[in-house]
């Protein structure tokens, strides 16, 4: 495919507020001849290394390189559509490409090629997920299409020469100023909205240039930017200007006006905040917040503490930002579990509500600090309890219980249902879904930075009793989190007879504590999650069940371990003293009294893992009606320690526990059992 230039344009240098356009076109690319073909789908795997690179000189360099992953649509003998992963095998002087792709009883007729290959497969959405890097918009985002005619004669097949690829998007390239200084190494996060209804958010991380993709050749229309820092938020809206897919525009020192301060305590009624407010004071505890939809939010000292029962503190609409000031202290609750109620019952709504299905709620900052507190039988940051709104006599749809995507990616924030004085105060979750049937759903929780506290009834983070959370991924942040006193739900995964997506833990420090009769990650009793997958991160996961796994009854998938320092003990109670003892009832990692997981695979990372009462350190439990699937250790650890629990002396340390007769061995691959191994503790290296 011949290499591609986009041309510069320039849009508002500090003073001007009109866009001009260099009209060059970009250079086609072409899709070279493929002369083989199997009938073998070839594997969906791997990762694009194309380079979009900047010379700067006010153009873009697109060339492609080998090994590149291009999407493929074609028809079939079934008229199914089929799909495929084609690769760049070689580039010539002239930057053509030629790929091979294998098809699945192909017939002759229109072939589509797309590119990136990861950006059809992995959904990326370029409306929330850009991370403001030319390598995440060259990997992602810089999308192109094409289209020809597949050849096929008999068993002889033939892809078309020749084809052109059409970029479906433009890139805007980005400094700014604040009027002088610039700031763009200080922006966390950048909204451009074109007027179109859905705005562009992206997430920098402290790069000198920002890069964004964005699809063009809609008509003249105003742009406006919001960008926030630690300290501020920054506006601009641009005279009316038409931009085109193809092209490079290039903004250097555009120069952001910053948003005054919103004093709360001057409001007379709910307040609905607009994009780029920096909210400051406190708001009349008869009154509420409101985020409307892809709303950008400062909180600067700040606090809204609503004191009726029918409504939540602060209402998000539609997706959001919520920006913690440096050095601020803010606070957001609704009455908790100390303050009654009807029925005694306390409110049924969270501190904070996030907007509905489809939606995101994100955080941002540094040093600001927020404390939610939840309804007694409420969330401090997520889900309606829409079972408890009826019962006082409001009148809800099931699907005003489900919420979108929480993820943090920095500030200080404690999240309680109920009373924050006393662990397990409120009935639900410190962050996520609320009990009420299969309708009640949190879409998911990432966190990437930032210090969590996170306590409730239910699980710390995740779902509560009989709800549901499509996933956890935990990438980095100082994490704390229990799941509540007498409550049977872990301290990250799914409550009581709850559910849980995949949990997934790349970094980060976790300290995570579980309830009665389940893990400190994981399920609660009779709660299920999905596979369980750690690389990265110092974990300490302490259960009355499994430290990491399937609490009493319930069950989890997978548990797969490639990294990370971690500590998983099965303890009865949270209380540290506990952990040297372990006279919890489960594993330290597997599945616990009368539940299930799939495979255990541990090959990577330093592990401690203690076993509870009659428990296996790495396992199953005691007892019988505990199994998983397989349970390997192999190349790639640091080491493995494991300690079976107190009592039963007929389980061993790794492996199935007394009265499991289900489970299989353990099986060692390329590991070794160390001299100081004795028959109650076996380590591994």
């Amino acid at each position: 495919m011949a290499a591609a230039t986009m041309m510069v344009a320039t849009f508002g240098a500090c003073s001007s507020e009109d866009l001009t356009t260099n009209e060059s076109p970009m250079t086609p690319e072409k899709q070279g001849k493929v002369v083989t073909l199997t009938a073998t789908l070839g594997p969906k795997d791997g990762t694009t290394t194309r380079a979009l690179t900047d010379p700067g000189d006010g153009t873009l360099n697109s060339a492609w390189a080998v090994n590149e992953e291009i999407w493929v649509q074609y028809d079939d003998e079934g008229h199914t559509s089929p799909t495929a992963k084609a690769r760049v095998t070689s580039v010539n002087g002239s930057g053509e490409a030629t790929i091979t792709v294998d098809l699945v009883d192909p017939v002759s007729g229109q072939i589509d090629f797309n590119y990136p290959y990861d950006a059809v497969v992995l959904n990326k959405d370029i409306y929330y997920d850009q991370l403001g890097t030319l390598a995440d918009v060259s990997a992602n985002y810089d999308m192109c299409h094409g289209s020809g005619t597949l050849t096929v004669v008999g068993t002889e097949a033939t892809l078309p020469t020749g084809v052109a690829m059409t970029r479906d998007v433009f890139i805007w390239k980005f400094t700014f100023t604040d009027g002088g200084s610039d700031i763009t190494n200080k922006i966390t996060s950048l909204s451009i909205d074109d007027g179109g209804g859905c705005p562009y958010t992206i997430s920098p991380s402290g790069q000198s240039t920002i890069y964004v993709a964005m699809y063009g050749g809609m008509g003249s229309r105003e742009y406006t930017i919001t960008a926030a820092t630690s300290s501020g938020i920054y506006t601009k809206t641009s005279g009316s200007v038409s931009l085109d897919n193809g092209k490079l525009y290039t903004s250097n020192g555009l120069a952001l006006t910053a948003k005054g301060e919103v004093n709360l305590a001057t409001k007379t009624e709910d307040y609905t905040a607009s994009n780029g407010d920096v909210l400051t004071g406190t708001l009349d505890a008869a009154y509420k917040l409101i985020i409307p939809m892809d709303a950008t939010v400062m909180l600067k000292n700040a606090t809204i503490a609503y004191g009726g029962y029918d409504a939540t503190a602060v209402e998000c609409q539609g997706n959001a930002t919520i920006v913690l000031a440096d050095g601020t202290t803010n606070a957001i609750s609704v009455p908790g579990a100390q303050d009654g109620g009807p029925g005694d019952s306390g409110s049924p709504y969270p501190g904070i509500r996030v907007g509905g299905s489809g939606t995101k709620l994100t955080f941002k900052g540094n040093t600001g600090t927020l404390e939610v507190i939840g309804g007694y039988i409420a969330a401090g940051i997520g889900c309606l309890n829409v079972g408890g709104a009826n019962g006082m006599g409001e009148s809800y749809s099931s699907w005003d219980g489900q919420c979108g995507v929480i993820q943090i990616d920095g500030g200080v924030i404690s999240a309680y249902s109920g009373n924050k004085t006393s662990l397990g105060d409120g009935a639900e979750t410190g962050i996520g879904s609320v009990c009420g049937g299969p309708s009640d759903l949190c879409e998911g929780i990432i966190i990437n930075g930032g210090t969590i506290n996170a306590k409730g009834g239910a699980a710390g983070i995740g779902s509560s009793g009989g709800a549901n959370c499509s996933f956890i991924t935990i990438n980095g942040g100082n994490i704390t989190t229990y799941g509540g006193g007498d409550g049977a739900s872990p301290g990250i995964g799914a409550g009581t007879y709850g559910n849980c997506g995949t949990i997934t833990i790349t970094g980060g420090t976790i300290n995570s504590y579980g309830g009665v009769s389940s893990a400190g990650i994981g399920s609660g009793q009779g709660g299920h999650c999905g596979n369980i997958a750690i690389s990265g991160g110092t974990i300490k996961a302490v259960g009355d069940e499994p430290g990491i796994g399937s609490g009493a009854g319930g069950s989890c998938g997978n548990i797969t371990i490639t990294g990370g320092d971690i500590t998983a003990v099965s303890s009865e109670g949270w209380n540290d003293s506990f952990i040297a003892a372990h006279n919890g009832t489960g594993p330290g990692i597997g599945a616990g009294m009368g539940s299930t997981c799939g495979a255990i695979s541990i090959s990577g990372g330093t592990i401690v893992a203690n076993g509870g009462s009659a428990c296996a350190g790495i396992g199953s439990a005691g007892g019988g009606s505990s199994s998983y699937t397989s349970l390997t250790i192999s190349t790639g650890i640091t080491s493995v320690t494991a300690t079976r629990g107190l009592y039963g002396t007929a389980n061993e340390p790794i492996g199935h526990a007394d009265g499991d007769t289900t489970s299989p061995n353990p099986v060692f691959s390329g590991v070794t059992k160390q001299g100081a191994s004795t028959d109650d503790t076996w380590i591994y290296q």
